[in-house]
């Protein structure tokens, strides 16, 4: 499958130096048509840094960008999953990704 990411990426000052955060951050099986919110949950981890994935980057817009070697080890751990119980993985099917660091904030 071609998995793929969609986030929102904010400018956060950190230490003196501003940086972009991802957030809402959703691993999809299959690239969606265009960034979106639209879609259908099959799960949600929670990472303990952000990792290294950048989309496009565009400040307060949802990107779409390519999966780093973590997101997709989840992915791949998912389509195991499904496999394993028989089933297919759903059209439009994404997993919700929380990053610890922003949840506490």
């Amino acid at each position: 499958m071609s998995h793929c990411f969609t986030a929102v990426f904010e400018p956060c000052l950190i230490n003196g130096k501003t940086e972009l955060l991802r957030h809402n951050t959703r691993l999809w099986f299959k690239r969606p048509e265009s960034p979106s919110f639209e879609g259908t949950c099959v799960g949600a981890v929670v990472g303990l840094n952000p990792g290294s994935a950048k989309g496009d980057a565009e400040i307060g817009r949802e990107t779409l960008g390519n999966c780093d070697p973590t997101m997709d080890r989840i992915l791949t751990t998912f389509e195991i999953a499904f496999k394993l119980k028989g089933l297919p993985v759903p059209e439009g099917a994404l997993i919700i990704v929380a990053i610890i660091d922003r949840v506490r904030r």
